[in-house]
This record gives structure tokens, sequence and C-alpha cells, in this order.
């Protein structure tokens, strides 16, 4: 069982990385991966955007997400959601 829980969480992990191109991220959690800009040297500015199952979190609301982006948080919230079930049919016994 605990396998396949790092091998999801390993899954969001490689899903999250896919965003470097455009933006950063200073967290990866089972519920949520956060996101940041960066600057010309690469330096973390500020948080942008959090990434949850059931949407995303705008902290800059001036802010428009890439849309070469928008298909990578669909991937990211479906690990999440993924993950999610997996530690609910863990805590039902396995159901």
């Amino acid at each position: 069982m605990e396998n396949r829980w790092i091998e999801l969480y390993d899954e969001l992990s490689m899903s999250a990385k896919k965003v470097y191109p455009y933006y950063s991220v200073c967290g990866i959690r089972p519920y949520g991966v956060f996101v940041w800009t960066v600057n010309e040297n690469k330096d973390l500015e500020y948080n942008v955007f959090d990434i949850e199952e059931d949407g995303i979190i705008l902290y800059d609301k001036e802010h428009v997400v890439k849309e070469e982006v928008l298909p990578i948080i669909q991937e990211i919230q479906e690990k999440i959601r993924q993950i999610r079930v997996y530690g609910e049919s863990i805590k039902n016994g396995g159901k």
C-alpha cells in the first residue's frame, strides 16, 4: 500500500515539474501545488496561484494563467484526485 502512495506522489511531482518552463513550483503537497513567478535570475518572486483538485486559487487577480499551462493544471488536478481517492480507499480498509 505504501508503495502505491509513493508512486502517486511521484507522479504528481513529475506533473508539477512540467510547470517549470512557465513558472516555478514552491511546494508540492498531496492536496495542492503552489505556483510562483520567477524573475530573470530565476529567483522566486511571489505566489501567483495554487492548484487544487477542484480548481485554482489566484492570489493576483490581475494575473492571467498562461494558456500553455492549462493542460498541465488539469493533469496535476487529476493526480491530486487520484491521491485523494487512494487515501479514502485506505481509510475504508482498502475497499
